[in-house]
């Protein structure tokens, strides 16, 4: 099956064996694909609306996989079994998976992928707090938007950051540089301590780009 570029990568850093929760699944496309491409693992779609749970069973029944993704009606993690291992939460704003991730009892998550169009910085650090490390980060450009993918495994530097450095990433870091100059420029002269962190952040990106 055809999914969307964003989703295909989140997809891609789902180890086989794994036993999944797809919070916010929406038609199931991600549980779908990933039964049908990873090895022995086990899905439960969640979502905390009907109507995308429906249509999430009707895809799961057009594809005869009823017997390989559980579909559950959930808000976030409260439904949680013993038995997952590795959470995914995409096309949520940053507070939305902050909160789900903060409510959620992650005893027994060994992995956490998220992906987010948005405070990219924040949700690093978030991740960094609640004692998961970042294994992998990459950014994907889809449909005009910038969203960053984050692999976490738990436990604190366990493995080394490693970015992906890719084509969008390049473009996002432009994107990010262009608007960071046009800000710092309209920042007030006695907003010193403003202007510097910008700056400095300015600085960080061109060595990144060079």
């Amino acid at each position: 099956m055809k999914i969307s570029k964003r989703l295909k990568q989140i997809a891609s850093y789902v180890d086989d064996n794994s036993h999944i929760i797809d919070v916010g699944c929406d038609h199931a496309l991600l549980s779908i694909y990933l039964v049908e491409n990873k090895k022995n693992i086990k899905i439960v779609a969640s979502d905390i609306n009907e109507g995308p749970l429906q249509r999430a069973k009707e895809n799961i029944k057009k594809y005869g996989l009823e017997d390989k993704i559980e579909v559950s009606l959930a808000n976030g993690l409260e439904k949680l079994d013993k038995e997952t291992d590795t959470v995914i939460i995409a096309g949520m704003g940053y507070l939305t998976i902050k909160e789900i991730l903060e409510n959620g009892n992650l005893s027994n998550i060994k992995t956490v992928i998220v992906s987010v169009n948005d405070d990219f910085t924040f949700l690093k650090r978030f991740m960094k707090k609640i004692r998961f490390s970042i294994q992998y980060e990459e950014v994907i450009e889809d449909h005009n938007k910038f969203y960053i993918i984050i692999k976490a495994v738990k436990g604190r530097k366990k493995y080394k950051d490693k970015k992906i450095i890719n084509e969008d990433y390049i473009k996002y870091l432009k994107h990010t540089l262009k608007k960071k100059k046009r800000i710092v420029n309209q920042i007030p002269k006695n907003k010193i301590i403003t202007k510097f962190k910008l700056r400095k952040e300015i600085k960080r990106i061109n060595k990144i780009l060079k």
